[in-house]
This record gives structure tokens, sequence and C-alpha cells, in this order.
């Protein structure tokens, strides 16, 4: 015979506060009633919590501990059974057990040569943190996989590690955890270590004047590392020479660059070589000297005018020894006197620049004096238009007295202009004088010479 049971056979019911409770069942069947009472403990929820020690946990083959935090009801005794799900398909129940979970696992390869000269750039590819191992700390964030760069600008060698960080959040307990690694793992013994070895390179420099003046000899002196062996020397891009020290000779004024571009053969095939290279402006400077002249007055006096081009400083030579202090000048337009000489000076000029550039310009001077006196010794009155009027040829006088005389020292005529001859007659009477020897004197001086002159001699007067 079949029972069917009058209520289902699973009765739900939720307790709200712990604690031991009474449950009794009572079943009434055709007048007759049976109940069954039991006894129930409603246990409090445990609070479930737990802390892993250490800050660097979550590295590829490290341990981690774990401790456990939580804690069971006031009404609960004894422990539940805890389970840890470790993340990576591992479980252990342990209380405080130990596993190897995986955490970020940081990689990277440097993409660039791996040795180059100073400053060298090195590359390299994957995500996180870089560190690039030189004196200043370098660190560089990167979120993603990426290509990047450095530049390491001193010689030597640098270690190359990249910090990964990732994250886990405890959301029963609402901790966070962070873990973080670094590659090449340093601790341990064979970790793949990636080196930059940056090459020093061998300085190069060269020594120019402090100022260069168009037309003169220059020598670039090379001041460059010894190492170097070959040379390229270049002006304005335009190649020069391949000697070790530069001499040349610059035409014109301007800018110029100067290049100078060593460089040096390898001892060995596997020797790897770093070049520098150095260039530098340098002005030319030009001064140019020029002047021109003219003669003036009749005492061989020369005037000289200057036409130089960016002179600040003079000096005249008028090739005029017993001139003495007045054979040399220092004023840009001058002049000097050559006096009584007759032959062909050589005048120069030389003058410098602000810069010390100097040039010279010499002219050759055909000085021609003028004729000293001239003395006639007869003269012919007789009105024809020859030799009727007695002249002594002065020129460029600044004095000028003649006198002459009869036998008897009488004074026949007397002249202070050397235009104004004696006729033959008597100056006051005006009769004309009979034929003989007469005496003259004259007193007279050049503008060029300080002191005068006395001059004597005598004439014939001849009528025809």
């Amino acid at each position: 015979m079949e029972i069917t049971p009058l209520l289902p056979s699973v009765l739900p019911h939720t307790h709200i506060t712990a604690g031991t409770v009474t449950v009794t069942l009572t079943v009434t069947f055709g007048g007759t009633t049976q109940s069954a009472t039991k006894t129930v403990i409603v246990n409090d929820m445990p609070t479930v919590d737990f802390t892993l020690d250490g800050s660097n946990f979550c590295f590829r083959n490290q341990n981690v501990c774990l401790t456990d935090k939580s804690t069971m009801g006031s009404t609960t005794s004894g422990y539940a059974i805890r389970t840890v799900l470790w993340g990576d398909g591992s479980v252990n129940s342990s209380l405080s057990p130990a596993s190897n979970p995986k955490g970020p696992e940081p990689y990277f390869d440097i993409t660039s040569d791996t040795m180059g000269c100073a400053p060298f750039t090195a590359t390299s590819s994957s995500p996180f943190i870089w560190r690039m191992g030189d004196q200043a700390q370098t660190s560089i964030s990167a979120s993603k996989d990426s290509v990047f760069s450095y530049i390491y600008d001193t010689p030597g060698e640098y270690f190359i590690y990249l910090e990964g960080s990732d994250s886990f959040v405890n959301e029963a307990a609402g901790n966070t955890y962070q873990c973080s690694a670094l590659f090449p793992d340093t601790n341990r013994r064979d970790y793949p270590y990636r080196k930059i070895i940056v090459l020093p390179v061998p300085p190069v420099s060269f020594n120019t004047p402090e100022s260069i003046c168009v037309g003169d000899t220059v020598l670039i002196t090379d001041e460059s590392d010894d190492v170097y062996t070959v040379y390229n020397w270049s002006i304005n891009d335009v190649d020069t020479s391949t000697k070790v020290d530069l001499n040349y000779v610059f035409k014109e004024e301007g800018l110029y660059t100067v290049n100078y571009k060593p460089t040096y053969i390898p001892e060995s095939s596997f020797q790897r070589y770093c070049y520098d290279r150095f260039s530098n402006q340098v002005e030319v400077f030009f001064v140019k000297a020029g002047f021109s002249y003219e003669e003036q007055g009749l005492c061989s006096e020369y005037i000289f005018i200057d036409s130089s081009e960016n002179a600040i400083a003079y000096i005249w030579d008028f090739d005029h020894p017993k001139s003495g202090k007045q054979n040399t000048s220092t004023n840009s337009n001058t002049s000097h006197i050559y006096g009584q000489d007759t032959v062909t000076y050589t005048a120069c000029l030389a003058v410098e620049s602000r810069e010390g550039c100097r040039d010279t310009l010499c002219a050759e001077l055909p000085v021609e004096y003028i004729k000293d006196l001239e003395l006639y010794n007869v003269f012919i009155p007789n009105t024809d238009g020859i030799n009727d009027i007695f002249y002594l040829d002065v020129v460029n006088q600044r004095r000028f007295v003649l006198k002459i005389y009869n036998r008897w020292g009488e004074l026949m005529f007397e002249s202070k202009n050397p235009q104004k001859g004696w006729d033959g007659r008597h100056e006051n009477a005006k009769t004309l004088m009979p034929e003989g020897t007469y005496f003259w004197v004259l007193d007279y001086g050049y503008n060029c010479e300080r002191d005068d002159r006395l001059a004597e001699g005598q004439v014939e007067l001849i009528r025809d």
C-alpha cells in the first residue's frame, strides 16, 4: 500500500537570527495526532579575508605566502574547510599555503644594435616601465606594446631593465593587490641580461687665428685626437686639403665655413670606428690702400689724397730721407716738398684696418725741380725784338731784388719783379747808356727755402 505525504517532503525556511531553535513537526490523521521535535543550531556567517605577504609577490616561479584572516560567528565552534583558488588552476586548502601564481611576465628585446658611438640611440620594444640604467636613473612608462628609442650621451656600459605591473581585487574583502615583475630577473643566476655598450668618440677640433685678412696665408691647426690618420678639409663644402694642417689663402672677404672630417682605419675587422667632425665659421676681413697725388707750386710740393678702404691707421713714406722727420706722416691726407732735387721718388702708403689687416700701395713720382738762376752776360738793346732786355730768369721766388751798376758804382737800374728787365737806359734820366760792362747784384730767395740767396755778375751792353 502506497502512502502519499500530506505536505511536501522538503519545507524551506530561513532563520534570520543565529542560535539554538527547536523545530516540531505535528501530523494529525484519522483523529490521531503525533509530533516529532528536533533541536537545530543556527550559526553566524563567516567573514572571509586574507593577506599576501611581501610587495613583489606576483612573479613567475616566486613563492607567495597567504595568511587567512577569516572569522567565524560567535555561535560557531571549530573551523570550516578553507579552499584557496590561485587563479591558475591550482587549489590549496592549507591555512597558510604556498603556491607559484602567475603575475605579469615582462619581456623585451633590443631591436637596434647593442654597441655604437656616443651619442648612441638604442631602440627596444615591449610595454610597461623601462629603466635605462644611466646615472640619471631614467624611467620611461609605456602602457602597451611599443618601440621607442633612448639616446645615451656618455660612453659606458648600460644594463636595461623592464618593469611590468598588474593588480587584482579581493571582492569579498574589498582589497586591491598590486603585482610587479622585473625583466631580466636579477634573482636568477642565469638571467639573460640586456646590455648597451656606448663607445667613446675621439674628439675633433681645430684652431683658427682670431682675425683673417684677404690675401694672408692662414694656418689652421688640427687639434684632434691622435687616433685620426686620414684628413679631409673643406671650405664652404668644397674639398680643399687632405693634410693634417690646412694652409689656405682667402682671396675675398666674407664669412666662410671650415669643415673638418678626419677618419682612421680600424685596427681589425672587429673594431668599431667612431668618427667625429668639427665645423667653424671664420670671417675674412680686408683693407685696401689707395691714394692720388698732384703737384702744387714750383717747389716740387706734392699733395697726397687718401682713397683707402676700411683703413684706420696710415703711414706715409715719401722716399726722401734727407728731409728728416718730414719723410713720413701718419695723417690720412698729407703733403711733402721734395726741394731742389730732380729724381724719381717712390712714395708709399701703408694702411691698417681695425682687425689688423694691412696693405701697401706705392707710386713713382718723377720730381723735376725748377731751374736755378740762369745768367746772361750780353744784351743788345736795338729795338729789333731780339735780346733787347736784360733779364735774370727766376721762378717760384719769394724774394727778388735786382740792381745794376756802372763801373763807377752808380745805380743804373733796380727791379723787384723778375718779369721787368733792364733796357739799357738810366732808370731815372731815361737816357741811353753807352756800350760797356755793367755789374748786377741779385738778392733773392725761393719759396721752398728759408734762407735768402745773393748772386753777382756782369753784363756787356752792345749797340750796333
